[in-house]
């Protein structure tokens, strides 16, 4: 477990959007949501990290959506919340002849993911 996770308060699911990918409003929010659900079944199934998704639904279920630059600012998020994060999921659409992350979903406290997020824009 990482670091930092004896305590079961706030917790919160973050999402990161890659916005260099174009699409519209409707399959963003699509990918928002598969990303999210994606993570939440995964943490679901495991005893011990189930317990932190009753505490954040009993806590208000924070939910922060971000937006990214492009597939490489995704990745290196990704490899960045990889030690500080509970746990975190990445949604990848195929393009061409490779893969291109389009959510980044993580799950973790806040106090551990803050200064990773500092700086990124809310999706709006």
């Amino acid at each position: 477990m990482p670091i930092g996770y004896d305590d079961f308060s706030d917790v919160s699911f973050y999402c990161v959007l890659n916005t260099s990918f174009r699409m519209d409003q409707g399959t963003a929010a699509a990918a928002i949501c598969i990303g999210f659900m994606s993570l939440y079944m995964k943490l679901e199934l495991d005893d011990v990290k189930g317990q932190y998704l009753d505490t954040w639904t009993s806590n208000g279920q924070r939910i922060l959506v971000f937006s990214g630059y492009d597939h490489n600012h995704l990745k290196f998020l990704e490899k960045e919340v990889k030690y500080s994060a509970l746990d975190s999921h990445s949604y990848y659409k195929t393009w061409g002849k490779g893969r291109v992350i389009l959510v980044l979903t993580i799950f973790g406290r806040e106090d551990n993911l803050e200064e990773i997020f500092d700086g990124l824009p809310l999706l709006r």
